[in-house]
């Protein structure tokens, strides 16, 4: 988030984007990965794996949850009991995708949030273990930007909880949360653009991050821009310098808004790749917003679709991939009256 300090512009926000935030943090970000959670719906035999329903499909495995908390993930795929209604209305039996409790880094429980008095979604369960990327996909408006700054800490939670690690955050204290390791990379970028380069990553350092040109590793463009003004920089660039100032803070969970807005698709096939590293490299649980869902998915682990507030498709992405008429009707919004809330788990 953008900090008190002498931000050039604290006040552009774009969209449901709003800057602003407490202590000495140009921005606090928080991290990727919805992390959908256990159901908390009937699952009589939660110990029963993938392996042994061989003859599910992609659709079996992409339905969304009776149950409260229905999780997806890569990993193993423990099933639980019940019927459930899938995006395009059939049934299925319960599939529910597990993850290691002890591997979970950023966790919400039935978060409710909004702007005052309105609103954006409800009753959002989501899990991204740590390493692994959760790309949270759905049509403008439905409530993606309000969340990544509740789970940031930017806006208060109107009902539910956010956990980094197992230890509960306090509802709308940003500066406890990026502290906790939660970091916010804007839709806006949120960038000091007269200072420097090194100046706008050296700004967000603390004790013990890394010398600023150690992230000249992951973002060698940015060496011959190193003395260059921030608003000097092309977009893409400018991208490249928002993500080396997250890494400075070493994030536990990295939050991404709309990498790709306004960049060309050679960049942003890049940066996703880097995102993919980062995740791997630093062991970070990553939520990534994107509106490129075909890029989106090549790099997540597992994906969410929010409309209207709800999270009305979740699974695997590769399989939620190849299903695209799922995709299709969850954005569209088809049948969504069918779906019942449902979680996930992101998982490396």
């Amino acid at each position: 988030t953008a900090s008190r300090g002498n931000h050039p512009d604290p006040s552009t926000s774009h969209g449901d984007h709003s800057t602003g935030g407490g202590g000495n943090h140009p921005i606090a970000s928080t991290s990727h990965g919805d992390h959908l959670t256990a159901s908390r719906g009937n699952h009589p035999d939660p110990s029963a794996s993938s392996g042994d329903h061989p003859n599910l499909s992609a659709r079996d495995h992409l339905t969304a949850s009776g149950g409260n908390h229905p999780i997806a993930s890569r990993g193993n795929h423990p099933t639980g009991g019940g019927n459930h209604s899938t995006v395009d209305g059939t049934l299925g039996s319960d599939h529910i995708l597990g993850g290691d409790p002890m591997t979970i880094r950023l966790e919400c429980a039935d978060l409710t949030g909004g702007r005052g008095s309105t609103t954006a979604f409800r009753n959002v369960d989501l899990a991204v273990e740590a390493g692994s990327v959760l790309a949270l996909l759905g049509p403008n408006g439905a409530g993606k930007t309000t969340l990544l700054l509740t789970l940031s800490g930017l806006l208060p939670a109107q009902g539910g909880t956010v956990s980094v690690d197992g230890a509960r955050l306090r509802s709308g204290r940003p500066t406890a949360a990026n502290a906790a390791g939660v970091v916010l990379v804007p839709d806006n970028r949120c960038l000091f653009t007269t200072l420097s380069v090194e100046e706008n990553i050296r700004v967000a350092a603390r004790r013990n991050s890394p010398k600023p040109k150690e992230l000249l590793e992951s973002f060698p463009a940015l060496e011959k821009r190193w003395t260059l003004p921030a608003g000097a920089l092309s977009g893409g660039e400018q991208q490249m310098l928002v993500m080396a100032r997250a890494l400075i803070q070493q994030p536990r969970v990295l939050l991404i808004d709309e990498l790709s807005m306004g960049l060309a698709p050679l960049i942003v096939e890049g940066l996703f790749a880097t995102v993919s590293r980062i995740a791997t490299d630093h062991k970070c649980a990553v939520v990534l917003v994107e509106q490129h869902v075909n890029l989106a998915l090549e790099v997540a682990d597992a994906a969410a679709v929010l409309n209207r507030g709800n999270i009305v498709l979740r699974g695997p992405a590769k399989e939620l991939a190849a299903a695209p008429e799922l995709l299709e009707n969850a954005y569209l919004g088809i049948h969504d009256a069918e779906v019942d809330q449902s979680s996930a788990v992101a998982t490396s």
